[in-house]
C-alpha cells in the first residue's frame, strides 16, 4: 500500500522535532527529513495510525506562474501607491490623511523589498518600479527588468495601464495639483480604488499561487488594505461632516 501523504501539521510537527533535511539548491521536488524519534502519522477514519521513524519525503510546493505574475503586478501596483503619497504630501491638509498617507509609504517600501527580494530567489527580472522606490535589486541578487517603451511610470508598465485600481495619468496629474480639502478627499478616493484593486488582485492570486511565502505576502496586504479601506472611509465621511 502507497504511503499517505503527510498532512500539513505533521510536517510542522517533524521540524518541532528537530527534524534534519536534505536538498539541493535547485528547487527540489521534494526534500527528505530525518525525525530525531519516531512520529505518528493519524490514520484516515477507520484506518490505524502508522508510525515513522526513517527519513520521510515531503513534497515541495513550486512557485506557479501565478505566484511570479502577483508579485511583478503587485511591486508595480505598490511603486503607483507610493507615486500617489509623494504627489499629494504637499497639497494635503488634514492632519490623519497626511499620517494614513505616511503609513502607506512606510508600509508598501519594504513590502515591495521583500517582493524583489522574492524574485530574486526565483531567478526572476524584477520590474524596475521597485528601483524607482528605492529599492537595491542588485544588492538583493536581482536583475531588472527592461522598462516598456516610452518610459513610463507605474501606472503605465509592461501595458498593465487597466491593473485593478490603478489612477490614470490625468488622476495623477490632478492630486498633484490638489491643495486643501480638495487633496485630501482626491487622495482618499484614489487610494480606495487602489487598495480594493490590490484587493481583487489578491483574491485572483489565490486561485492559482501555490507558493508558501508569495501567499503569506498576499496575507499580509490583504489584512492591512481592509483596514486601511476601513480607515479611509471614516476619515471622508468626518471630512465631509
Amino acid at each position: 500500500m502507497p504511503a499517505r501523504p503527510l498532512p500539513t501539521l505533521l510536517v510542522a510537527a517533524l521540524v518541532g522535532l528537530g527534524a534534519s533535511a536534505c536538498s539541493s539548491t535547485e528547487q527540489p521536488s521534494a526534500t527528505t527529513v530525518t525525525p530525531d524519534r519516531p512520529v505518528i502519522q493519524p490514520g484516515a477514519p477507520g484506518e490505524a495510525s502508522t508510525t515513522h521513524t526513517g527519513p520521510i519525503a515531503i513534497p515541495v510546493e513550486q512557485p506557479t506562474d501565478a505566484d511570479v505574475l502577483f508579485v511583478k503586478s503587485m511591486i508595480v501596483h505598490h511603486a503607483q501607491a507610493i507615486e500617489m503619497v509623494d504627489l499629494a504630501e504637499d497639497g494635503l491638509e488634514d492632519r490623519q490623511v497626511v499620517a494614513l498617507a505616511e503609513r502607506i509609504r512606510a508600509a508598501q517600501g519594504p513590502e515591495v523589498g521583500a517582493m524583489a527580494a522574492w524574485l530574486a530567489e526565483q531567478d526572476e527580472l524584477v520590474p524596475p518600479e521597485a528601483a524607482d522606490v528605492g529599492v537595491d535589486v542588485e544588492a538583493l541578487g536581482g536583475e531588472l527588468g527592461a522598462r516598456p517603451r516610452g518610459g513610463g511610470h507605474a501606472h503605465a508598465t509592461g501595458g498593465q495601464e487597466t491593473m485593478a485600481g490603478m489612477a490614470s495619468p490625468e488622476q495623477l496629474e490632478r492630486l498633484g495639483s490638489a491643495r486643501g480639502q480638495e487633496a485630501d478627499l482626491l487622495f482618499l478616493e484614489l487610494m480606495t480604488a487602489h487598495h480594493e484593486g490590490a484587493l481583487d488582485m489578491i483574491d485572483q492570486h489565490g486561485a492559482g499561487g501555490l507558493d508558501v511565502r508569495a501567499r503569506e505576502m498576499a496575507d499580509e496586504m490583504s489584512v492591512e488594505q481592509t483596514a486601511e479601506i476601513g480607515r479611509m472611509a471614516e476619515l471622508r465621511d468626518r471630512i465631509l461632516g
